[in-house]
C-alpha cells in the first residue's frame, strides 16, 4: 500500500511562505535597525568621531611629551655645566653676580639718553656707578 500524494503532503507539510505584508515589515525593520547601528557607530559614545578626537588628543600628547623630554635634556645639560664646567660657572658669576677677577677693572659706560630715561627695572638690572667705583677702589 503506497500512500497517495495527498496523504504524504498531509504528514509532511511544506513550509509556506510568510504573507507578503509580514515580509515588507520585516525588511523595513531590518533596514531601520541597520541605520540605527550605523548612526550609532559614526556618532555614538565610542563612534568614529569620538575615535578620531581621541587619536588627535593622543598625537598632541605625544608631541608635548617629546617637547618636554627635549627641554628636560637641555636643562639637565645646563645643570651639569653649572656644576662641573669652570668656564660656564665663571661666565654666570660675571653676568649675574657682577663679579670680576683680581686685577681687572670694570668700566660701565652709560649713554646720555639712557641716564635720563631710567626705569626702575632698568636701574635694578644695571650696576650703579657707586658699586663700580667701590669695586675699582678695592686692591
Amino acid at each position: 500500500m503506497t500512500p497517495s500524494a495527498f496523504e504524504t503532503s498531509r504528514r509532511f507539510p511544506s513550509p509556506l511562505p510568510a504573507p507578503r505584508r509580514q515580509q515588507q515589515w520585516t525588511g523595513k525593520l531590518l533596514c531601520f535597525a541597520a541605520c540605527v547601528l550605523a548612526v550609532n557607530g559614526l556618532i555614538g559614545e565610542r563612534g568614529l568621531s569620538e575615535t578620531l578626537r581621541a587619536r588627535r588628543e593622543f598625537q598632541s600628547a605625544v608631541a608635548e611629551l617629546s617637547r618636554v623630554q627635549y627641554e628636560n635634556a637641555v636643562l639637565a645639560e645646563t645643570v651639569r655645566q653649572l656644576q662641573q664646567d669652570a668656564p660656564t660657572i665663571e661666565n654666570v658669576a660675571r653676568a649675574e653676580l657682577g663679579l670680576i677677577k683680581a686685577g681687572e677693572i670694570l668700566v660701565v659706560v652709560k649713554s646720555p639718553a639712557a641716564s635720563t630715561r631710567t626705569t626702575p627695572a632698568a636701574s635694578a638690572s644695571a650696576p650703579s656707578l657707586t658699586k663700580t667705583a667701590m669695586r675699582e677702589a678695592r686692591p
